[in-house]
């Protein structure tokens, strides 16, 4: 009963948060994970997939779940496809951005929600 009314504070704080628009987006993780600040709304795709049951695995990812991560499109998701045939797999999520389009700000919203699996 606890946990339930813990989430439901958490969900009226973000709705709250959300509405007043203030530019710095507050969204707290239902798991009660502490609160994560976010710069902008359009971070706020890579806060809701910050739970470790969403990350990416860049090894076995395909294209159409890259396009889901904040400033990845279809052609930088082709990108990512080719450069990971190219060397055999990533070996730490960082090598991304040797991949050409991603540039420091994608890689800053990118860190927590990929990472470097086992090479299948």
């Amino acid at each position: 009963m606890a946990t339930k009314l813990m989430r439901t504070a958490a969900i009226i704080a973000c709705v709250a948060c959300i509405a007043v628009g203030s530019g710095v987006w507050l969204l707290a993780v239902l798991r009660m994970h502490p609160v994560l600040v976010i710069d902008s709304p359009a971070n706020q795709a890579a806060a809701v997939m910050a739970d470790a049951s969403d990350l990416i695995d860049l090894n076995a990812s395909d294209a159409l779940s890259l396009t889901a991560l904040p400033g990845i499109g279809p052609v930088i998701a082709g990108r990512i496809l080719e450069y990971r045939d190219l060397v055999g797999g990533f070996t730490d999520a960082e090598e991304l951005s040797r991949v050409s389009g991603i540039g420091e700000k994608t890689m800053d919203s990118l860190r927590g929600l990929v990472y470097a699996g086992p090479v299948p």
